[in-house]
């Protein structure tokens, strides 16, 4: 096994390293509602996720469908397999050409900062606010470093999950809105992170993986996120392949593989303890993904509950 210990995980909160640097496993069943309860996988880049894929192999049984299953299923566009190994080391042309075509259907210039705090003075004229009669109608620049620090990072979590008829049009809108934005962070003196998400269920708990797609700092890089956030394959091959690899863990209330009742249904990950600066978007299925533009308004309703502001027209 590549885990370090894998006697079973206690009830209360638990982080584990695995042999592979950069990949660690998160728990907590201290919940007395399950669905707060979780396992948690992250690897902190795509490299170190595939080897530690790589390093549980040998240890891995029970179903296999991320390896069994032909390459005639719709629901990860036919690439079977070989064809998903074939888009992690080689790229998705077809799949970046047509995201930047969505991309470009988007505004050229969409800025972005911290929405600003109202009170009754400050640094700036809320006219709106005014004209409405709220005495709060001064808006107070936010001191931006006191939360997010000096290196201002800004996390994005994407939920990849889908059902498998779902519309690959949609994830291709969501994944365009998501480069938008990103742009338009690092536009701002912003630095971004990117993590592509997998959870699911059958049972209350959950379990997680994610994977950083996109470190801070780092240029954007159209063939990683094309294939980790908008072609199907990332998530029901790729994935699927991790939720094996996890299989063995044992929980206290099973293992896994007992826990799921096989891959599960797709769901959202644990929040609590999310770095400040994280901004957790929706899956594809919920919100408005039918165009470019409604996926953009769709993400900044999700940035404005967080505290920051898209502006575009």
């Amino acid at each position: 096994m590549a885990l370090i210990d894998n006697t079973p995980l206690p009830r209360h909160k638990e982080k584990r390293y695995y042999q592979t640097p950069g990949v660690c496993l998160k728990s907590d069943f201290s919940h007395a509602d399950r669905n707060k309860n979780y396992v948690l996988l992250e690897a902190d880049s795509i490299d170190t996720y595939l080897k530690w894929q790589a390093e549980c192999e040998p240890s891995v049984s029970g179903w296999r469908e991320s390896r069994s299953a032909s390459a005639k299923q719709s629901w990860d566009l036919k690439a079977g397999w070989d064809g998903y190994q074939t888009l992690v080391s080689d790229g998705w042309p077809k799949g970046v050409a047509k995201l930047k075509t969505a991309v470009a259907a988007l505004p050229s210039s969409i800025g972005f900062g911290r929405i600003p705090d109202s009170d009754v003075c400050g640094d700036s004229l809320n006219i709106p606010a005014f004209v409405a009669g709220d005495p709060c109608h001064w808006d107070c620049d936010p001191d931006e470093d006191a939360s997010l620090g000096q290196t201002k990072v800004i996390r994005l979590i994407v939920p990849v999950g889908a059902l498998a008829g779902y519309d690959a049009d949609y994830l291709y809108n969501r994944g365009a809105a998501v480069v938008a934005c990103i742009r338009s962070i690092e536009a701002a003196g912003y630095q971004c992170e990117v993590w592509a998400e997998s959870a699911s269920k059958s049972s209350p708990e959950a379990v997680c993986q994610r994977v950083k797609v996109k470190h801070a700092g780092a240029s954007l890089d159209l063939n990683n996120l094309a294939v980790w956030l908008a072609h199907p394959a990332a998530f029901r091959r790729g994935f699927f392949a991790g939720r094996e690899c996890l299989w063995s863990v044992q929980t206290p209330i099973g293992s896994v593989d007992s826990l799921l009742g096989g891959y599960g249904g797709t769901c959202y990950g644990p929040t609590e303890g999310l770095e400040a600066g994280s901004i957790y978007l929706p899956l594809a299925a919920h919100g408005r993904h039918s165009t470019p533009q409604a996926s953009l308004e769709t993400l900044s309703a999700v940035f404005k509950k967080a505290g920051f502001l898209l502006k575009f027209n």
